[in-house]
């Protein structure tokens, strides 16, 4: 499936899907955002986090 990184908004089939700690929307993070550490900010409440 194909996802789009909520870090950098690249569409990829290698995302790592993790759920956001204020309100369990599900969060894609490619894998070069995730090893690299780059901010996300969730779509549907606007947490931000690593």
């Amino acid at each position: 499936m194909i996802r789009e990184c909520d870090s950098c908004g690249m569409r990829t089939t290698d995302y790592t899907e993790l759920k956001c700690p204020k309100c369990g929307n599900p969060i894609y993070r490619c894998s070069s955002c995730k090893s690299n550490v780059v901010n996300y900010v969730c779509k549907k409440c606007g947490f931000e986090g690593p």
